[in-house]
């Protein structure tokens, strides 16, 4: 990833829920170095639902475009594009509510945005100079995400295996999946370790 003195520039990592992006993610930052690599996650901009009652939270569809503010999103991507630092919000998945405390997210030579709506929202897409998807099969990305539910946000299995079956696959089949198409680069292979090395030497 070249990190001449050029204007910050976008690059999304996408994919459905537990295709690797956070570990791809983590290996490139480690091949590349933190000073050149600022990391935006569209999972800390879920709407805050402090508003509601823990019972109505828990009933919220989490995977829609509407649970998203990409508004925020994109506003935080243009201050960085233009060396501005931004107040990144923190999202706590076991209460459904953000974080009193920010993150600040620094300017860098590379701005990483990874979520799995990375590439849905139309405003969002505009912001990119390159975009990759990472496509892994159903199995294995369940396996992930049964794992990192019950052991990060305090899920049981029952409650993870429902969610998936009720809003997380059909939306990955009707939205996340078909957005696919608007990625540079579409990457099938589960060792990343190729493209990392490809890319830290671009």
């Amino acid at each position: 990833m070249n990190t001449s003195e050029q204007s910050p520039r976008v690059m999304a990592i996408a994919g459905g829920s537990g295709s690797g992006k956070s570990t791809f993610i983590r290996q490139l930052v480690e091949c590349v170095g933190n000073a050149h690599v600022a990391v935006v996650a569209i999972d800390d901009y879920y709407h805050d639902l402090s508003h509601l009652e823990p019972t109505e939270r828990a009933q919220f569809n989490f995977d829609s475009l509407a649970a998203i503010d990409f508004s925020l999103v994109v506003e935080h991507l243009d201050a960085l594009r233009s060396n501005e630092p931004v107040p990144c919000p923190t999202y706590d998945f076991s209460t459904h509510c953000r974080g009193e405390v920010t993150r600040t997210v620094e300017p860098a030579d590379w701005i990483l945005v990874e979520g799995i709506m990375a590439l849905a929202n139309t405003e969002l897409r505009a912001q990119y100079d390159w975009s990759i998807f990472l496509k892994v099969d159903d199995e294995t990305r369940f396996e992930r995400r049964l794992q990192r539910d019950m052991a990060e946000r305090g899920r049981g299995k029952e409650s993870v295996f429902a969610q998936w079956e009720a809003t997380v696959a059909p939306f990955h089949n009707q939205v996340i999946e078909p957005s696919s198409k608007y990625a540079d680069l579409i990457v099938q292979c589960q060792d990343w370790q190729f493209l990392v090395e490809a890319l830290g030497r671009q």
